[in-house]
């Protein structure tokens, strides 16, 4: 059973449980029983009105077509049958930022326009960088410069024609090695970016990380974690999941925040506030379908089921209680 359909969302008008999972809405089991429908793979009284997302507990889920996808964030289906964020080929991430190769919306331009209205010394959009520039070609720059690899108008330089101004002759260019992001510090020294757009400042590489990624952990800066999948560092660097979720099973990061399949024998989760977990003690152990505790206290009719989702006197388990037979 995957983790996703285990979670219950609360709506206005009740609860909703995913579709297929073997528990019950008010008493009518999943699948959808007897006066509940299936909406966005979610069991709910006809007529209520689902939130546009859905965020279910996997990251990244797989999917069919992009309807499957309900976490708003990744709302689009990869041809690998996985909900990403964007898709290159049909990029409709918003303004100043683009789709790259690892299906993330992250900083930069996609036309020129979109460089034209943010920076008009740099007018031109790079597109195999995603960049805006001063010049793609040298018919762009005047005054005899030339337009060097990164997009900026400058002197030529060699060997009997040094640079001025404290400039580096890189390449033939003259280049500031302090901004220039392929002659960062020195020449030939590009600066790259997982997870992100390089840029480079004061001679020193860096990164703008891609939305749900940031630089949590290690000395040199990059954007190593996702801020979208890791419970020490969910939905921010100084959020942690294990922190702050208290007596659960099946802990994880989904989307950005903490989620769990099922409070531990003992506790439930009163405030539906899934960032604390299980904070309430209780007689009936766990609240979801796939827990229950051992011993005397279950397996019996109006009692929770005991372990497997069992009931001891042939009653039906149903939403983690023995409800008859």
């Amino acid at each position: 059973m995957k983790a996703s359909h285990l979670v219950s969302v609360f709506f206005g008008l009740g609860l909703a449980v995913a579709c297929g999972v073997e528990v019950s809405v008010d008493n009518k089991a999943c699948p959808c029983g007897d006066g509940y429908e299936c909406v966005q793979d979610t069991c709910v009284k006809p007529g209520t009105v689902l939130p546009t997302a859905v965020k279910p507990v996997c990251d990244p889920c797989t999917c069919k077509v992009d309807a499957d996808c309900l976490d708003s964030t990744r709302p689009v289906c990869s041809t690998a049958g996985m909900c990403v964020e964007c898709n290159p080929k049909d990029d409709k991430c918003a303004a100043s930022s683009y789709c790259n190769a690892k299906n993330q919306c992250t900083v930069g331009c996609k036309a020129s326009d979109e460089c034209q209205k943010l920076s008009p010394s740099s007018p031109l959009c790079a597109t195999e960088r995603h960049q805006c520039v001063a010049c793609l070609t040298a018919a762009t720059c005047t005054d005899g410069k030339t337009c060097s690899p990164s997009g900026s108008c400058v002197d030529a330089c060699s060997d009997s024609k040094p640079c001025a101004g404290g400039q580096a002759c890189c390449g033939g260019f003259c280049l500031d090695v302090t901004s220039d992001v392929l002659n960062c510090g020195k020449c030939a020294t590009a600066c790259t970016g997982d997870n992100g757009t390089p840029r480079c400042e004061s001679g020193v590489c860096n990164t703008t990380c891609a939305n749900g990624f940031a630089h949590c952990v290690g000395e040199v800066l990059g954007c190593e974690t996702s801020t979208r999948t890791d419970v020490e560092h969910c939905g921010a660097c100084d959020h942690s999941c294990t922190a702050t979720a208290q007596h659960v099973v099946g802990l994880v990061c989904a989307a950005g925040a903490c989620a769990f399949t099922d409070c531990e024998p003992g506790f439930s989760d009163k405030d539906g506030n899934k960032d604390n977990g299980c904070e309430s003690t209780s007689s009936g152990g766990g609240t979801s379908s796939s827990s229950s505790s051992g011993g005397s206290a279950c397996g019996t009719k109006n009692l929770p089921c005991c372990s497997s989702n069992t009931c001891n006197d042939g009653s039906h388990c149903q939403g983690g209680t023995c409800r008859g037979n």
